[in-house]
């Protein structure tokens, strides 16, 4: 069963000779059910408004004025149309299906309703009606006084044949709009991935625009979900570890941004073991002795007594049985190496929230609450102690997000 939803304006129900929109919309769709929305101004005309969709041939709908009564003073301010309509359409939204009139009645109450259609999704159809001349109904008078009998059968469009003048509006413009919103609001917040999902499906701009919007939201998704090198990163004249380093920040940082602390986490020590791995081959070539791709200490060299001897009775044994090095023997010898250096400390305070982390990793323990920032600048501090790593990397997301919003205007 199909259901009208329409307000009475002032070209209701007939004008100059032709069906007011409210009229024409229903003598060319004929819905089973028509429900009139009512204004202070509207209501005065009601009884001539059912007798006029009476008077359509073979055609008996059931019509219900709405109990709402919107005061006069509202029909022109669009916050308040759009409250009180939203109360009113949600009373309706489970008719099978719902048509809209979107041409009785004022711009503003126009607009809410169809503001309120697209906004909440509700499966309906609207429909706009030209005027008989499709032009501006401006100049002609309008007949809300005049005799309605004569007025229907001088009507033009009351006959089996008729011109019809109704125009489905599929809000393709409003649609746009709404969907480019959307993509905005989802970068603003970096969620690239639900970004890119709704702009590959919908046109919201040019299409050079288009193209290097999607190419660069793909380009980001793809880094997090299969670690690939942005684009950015991959064209700097640097080491392959340093483009590795440097984009393994990268993500942490948009891990972030968008509070994932569980992956921040879980990043910011591995990170802390690559940069300390790094740092100490570099600086302290005999310290570490790789097997495979795994560190373990270098016990040939001509200072491993002098550092077993910095080290506890555990710590001793953990490097007797051969165990691979991890964050905390990295903070030992660089502790051992240089003391409480700028080093060590950033090192440390990633060793600080270990113990958080192994219990999200291994035990889904809850997430006690931490100063993420703190744990991203440590990160971003190692790299540039490791690399020496301009400074804007920091902001990397925020220009990548002006760019991205700016292909969106």
């Amino acid at each position: 069963m199909t259901t009208l939803v329409s307000f009475v304006g002032d070209s209701d129900p007939i004008r100059n000779r032709h069906d007011g929109p409210l009229l024409h919309l229903t003598r060319r769709l004929k819905p089973a059910k028509i429900i009139l929305l009512n204004t202070e101004r509207s209501l005065k005309k009601q009884d001539r408004i059912i007798t006029a969709l009476n008077s359509i041939k073979d055609y008996k709908p059931e019509i219900i004025s709405d109990g709402t009564i919107i005061s006069n003073e509202k029909i022109y301010i669009f916050d308040q149309m759009f409250d009180v309509l939203n109360s009113i359409m949600k009373k309706y939204q489970n008719e099978e299906q719902i048509i809209l009139n979107l041409t009785s009645g004022t711009p503003q109450m126009i607009s809410a309703m169809f503001s309120i259609n697209r906004i909440s999704g509700l499966n309906v159809r609207a429909f706009q009606v030209a005027s008989p001349m499709h032009a501006s109904n401006e100049g002609i008078g309008h007949d809300n006084d005049k005799d309605l009998q004569a007025l229907i059968a001088g009507n033009i469009d009351n006959h089996e044949t008729f011109a019809s003048r109704v125009i489905e509006d599929k809000g393709e413009k409003f649609q746009k709009l709404l969907i480019k919103k959307t993509v905005s609001d989802f970068i603003s917040n970096f969620d690239y991935f639900a970004a890119y999902q709704l702009s590959i499906s919908n046109k919201i701009t040019n299409t050079s625009k288009q193209f290097h919007l999607n190419r660069n939201l793909n380009e980001i998704v793809r880094t997090v979900k299969y670690q690939e090198i942005l684009p950015e990163v991959a064209a700097l004249e640097v080491s392959e570890q340093e483009k590795i380093f440097l984009n393994g920040y990268l993500l942490i940082s948009l891990q972030a941004r968008r509070e994932l602390t569980s992956e921040v986490l879980i990043r910011a020590k591995n990170l802390a073991e690559f940069a300390a791995e790094i740092y100490i081959k570099r600086k302290y070539s005999n310290i570490i002795k790789m097997k495979g791709d795994i560190p373990y200490l270098n016990k040939q060299n001509d200072f491993y007594q002098d550092m077993m001897k910095f080290f506890n009775k555990e710590e001793k044994n953990k490097f007797k049985i051969g165990r691979f090095l991890s964050l905390p023997s990295y903070v030992k010898i660089i502790n051992y190496c240089e003391g409480e250096s700028e080093y060590f400390t950033l090192l440390n305070e990633i060793l600080k929230v270990n113990y958080l982390r192994n219990r999200v990793a291994h035990g889904f323990k809850k997430i006690n609450e931490f100063q993420l920032p703190h744990i991203v600048e440590t990160c971003f501090q190692l790299l540039q102690l490791t690399f020496n790593i301009d400074s804007e990397w920091s902001k990397f997301f925020e220009k990548k997000n002006d760019y991205l919003l700016s292909l969106l205007k």
